[in-house]
């Protein structure tokens, strides 16, 4: 968890995490979506279309029947996302205010705003820079480690901060990036300056050359998609260690899951699959979010090259299993009263089982007898968890797929605390019981 943790400093970093693991197993192999596919049964494979989206799989040791699929061509899937809510930089962002030299970002989904103050912050991401064929070359960038800091304003000239305050994404929400030495005399003559001290294009390309050993020019880069993310590192909490505290548990928990199983499976029947999308956290309205028609495309295209027609491949879906992991709300023992009182989870609950009858978590009540004997039979501690009929919640890519692709389904996570805060933290139990719900799920027989 840990690894996954450290290493997911972007999406694009995570769906590179993602690939290396998949590939050290040495059981997948890489699909291109502009080509044929040939598969074999028996096999594993993944596709990254888009660069932040991974959907990895392995067919069945058996090859496809004649006729109507049986028992054995069974279709289970389980998916993560791979974003998680925070700060995108934008073009040309410095902000020049005196001395100092100012990151001009967009916050990202729905983050705890003031949780992102006084913490060191880094950059991580993906750069495009002019290739001398003529075509844009593409870099994973990392700037390696703490870099920058949202300053919060002292209780001396703000006496009211501790009764609440609201924070201005466009004001108080942009990271400092450089302070020049100054005499004091001389703040007046930077105000009217144009002289920024600061490029954010030199600090990609020293990170671009840092890494990857290429000398790239900041006017060379032609564009770039950074996200801040919290620098401090991951550490373990209470008497016995049993906590974990870090930024991006949301959702790094149940991706772990998902790779761990898919990389884990030695024998399955059927098609099973684990798939990592981008942009939960907006709504997952993309061509790489589960709420476009990428998933169901693969599964035919899978399909397809396995020898199934498409009245086979319906079959499939519809006799199919999914579920969608993503990290639950744990209950606040500062505030007992957000929650329900009668199906609440506190961390160390095990994996929790999540309802709604809003449709906000695709659960139902048939995939959750089969979890809760599913979790019994493999030791596998597992809580069934709604909300407050009075408090909305969160939603899910859940949903989301089970509308596109109509099977038996369920949304399942670790609980957590302070979900979308810089810092979450989760039961280290919990991960352990949610890894073993997944495996035992997609290699069912």
């Amino acid at each position: 968890m840990i690894d996954f943790l450290t290493n997911a400093l972007s999406v694009y970093h995570a769906s590179d995490y993602i690939i290396k693991k998949l590939n050290e197993t040495g059981g997948f192999t890489e699909l291109k979506t502009d080509e044929a596919w040939k598969l074999e049964p028996g096999h594993g494979y993944y596709v990254c279309p888009f660069g932040t989206t991974v959907i990895a799989f392995r067919t069945g040791s058996a090859a496809a029947s004649v006729g109507m699929p049986d028992k054995q061509d069974k279709l289970r899937i389980i998916a993560s996302h791979t974003d998680h809510p925070g700060f995108r930089v934008k073009e040309n962002p410095e902000v020049k205010q005196g001395s100092y030299v100012k990151l001009n970002v967009e916050s990202y989904g729905g983050a705890i705003l003031n949780t992102w103050l006084d913490r060191p912050l880094g950059a991580a991401g993906c750069a495009w820079v002019r290739g001398k064929d003529g075509r844009a070359a593409k870099f994973l960038v990392d700037f390696d480690g703490p870099a920058f800091v949202i300053p919060n304003v002292a209780i001396h000239m703000n006496r009211k901060i501790n009764e609440g305050i609201e924070l201005n994404k466009q004001i108080d929400m942009l990271p400092l990036a450089y302070a020049q030495e100054v005499h004091a005399q001389e703040m007046h003559a930077l105000n009217d300056s144009n002289e920024k001290g600061y490029s954010f294009r030199e600090e990609l390309a020293y990170h671009i050359h840092r890494i990857h050993n290429v000398s790239a020019k900041p006017e060379d880069i032609l564009s770039y998609d950074i996200s801040i993310y919290n620098a401090e590192k991951p550490v373990y909490v209470g008497r016995d260690r049993e906590l974990l505290m870090a930024g991006g548990i949301d959702n790094v928990s149940s991706e772990k899951a998902c790779l761990d199983a898919i990389t884990g499976i030695e024998d399955n029947q059927g098609i099973v699959i684990s798939a990592f999308f981008d942009h939960e956290e907006v709504g997952s309205r993309s061509k790489n979010g589960a709420d476009s028609s990428m998933l169901a495309n693969i599964i035919e295209r899978i399909c397809i090259s396995l020898g199934y027609d498409r009245n086979e491949y319906l079959a499939m879906v519809m006799n199919g299993e999914f579920l969608s992991l993503d990290v639950a709300h744990a209950n606040n023992p500062n505030h007992p009263e957000k929650y329900d009182p009668t199906s609440g989870v506190s961390l160390g609950s095990g994996v929790t089982i999540k309802c709604s009858s809003r449709q906000n978590y695709c659960t139902d009540a048939d995939m959750t007898a089969q979890l809760l004997e599913l979790a019994g039979n493999n030791g596998v501690k597992c809580s069934v968890n709604y909300l407050r009929s009075d408090i909305p919640g969160g939603s899910t890519i859940g949903s989301i797929l089970s509308s596109q692709l109509p099977m038996r389904s369920a949304d399942i996570g670790i609980p957590i605390l302070a979900m979308h805060s810089a810092m979450e933290t989760m039961s280290v139990s919990d991960q352990r019981n949610l890894d073993r719900l997944a495996a035992a799920f997609l290699a069912q027989h």
